[in-house]
């Protein structure tokens, strides 16, 4: 494991989840600002046929933001409530320090050590049926980094 690329890697994995969690927020704002307006709107509408205006007139405009009232309320609903925080800039940091540690506990064969740090860095094993391969298998070990990230900005 080259520690610049593990430097790399860890820097561009930070940016690009920060955008990722920053578009979601951003996103939840303008569904949540864009239904506040529909609202009003459709209380407008409704204003202007108790104040005369024929319903044949506004039945279409009434239709199309009930629609669309409809889809941003199921969009907030299935979103989380809560946003996920970002992620601290020096998680690498920690990430590096597991993985040379395992690297260390490899290097002296001490077992015992290398199962706990490999324990920490892995949260599921995943065989799936290799295609190319009668009776193989592909096998995708799945990081707990996400956790190693949110221990870095505890510590």
């Amino acid at each position: 494991m080259n520690d610049e690329l593990l430097e790399v890697f860890c820097e561009e994995y930070t940016r690009h989840m920060n955008a990722l969690r920053m578009a979601e927020t951003g996103n939840r704002a303008r569904d949540e600002a864009k239904l506040t307006k529909i609202v009003r709107d459709l209380d407008r509408l409704v204003d202007a046929i108790i104040d005369g205006v024929p319903a044949e007139r506004v039945k279409d405009r009434m239709e199309t933001l009930e629609i669309q009232k409809t889809e941003i309320e199921a969009r907030l609903t299935s979103a989380p409530q809560e946003e996920k925080p970002l992620l601290h800039p020096s998680m690498g940091v920690r990430y590096r320090k597991a993985l040379s540690e395992l690297r260390e506990s490899l290097e002296q064969n001490a077992n015992g050590d290398a199962i706990e740090v490999l324990r920490s860095l892995i949260d599921r094993i995943v065989m799936h049926p290799a295609e190319d391969v009668p009776k193989g298998f592909v096998i995708d070990i799945e990081g707990d980094l996400v956790g190693i990230l949110s221990l870095s900005q505890t510590s």
